[in-house]
């Protein structure tokens, strides 16, 4: 018996993702620094790959700094993000974009 209200993609998303892979480093309040790796990024946001370290609650406010962006600034290696965890769980990271206010 089918239930038309079931979805029939499980993990529909809002905006296309897209794999890649960079190094960066996670910075959550009171808690040491993290390395991380990107595993794909949205227009929405970026799934990450923790190898280690404490995991960040989910709807915490951090700063992801990534190696490899291009960025306007000459000088600058990383480029830093504020985003909002939408979820952590084992190794793996997802964060939303912070829209600046």
């Amino acid at each position: 018996m089918s239930n038309p209200n079931l979805k029939l993609v499980e993990n529909e998303r809002a905006y296309r993702r897209v794999n890649v892979e960079l190094q960066g480093a996670l910075c959550m309040p009171g808690s040491p620094i993290t390395m991380v790796r990107t595993s794909n990024i949205s227009e929405g946001g970026i799934g990450l790959h923790q190898e280690s370290g404490p995991l960040p609650e989910n709807g915490a406010q951090v700063k992801l700094q990534l190696d490899g962006v291009v960025s306007s600034n000459a000088d600058r290696n990383f480029d830093i993000y504020s985003m909002k965890v939408v979820y952590a769980n084992k190794n793996s990271i997802g964060l939303a974009f912070e829209t600046e206010r």
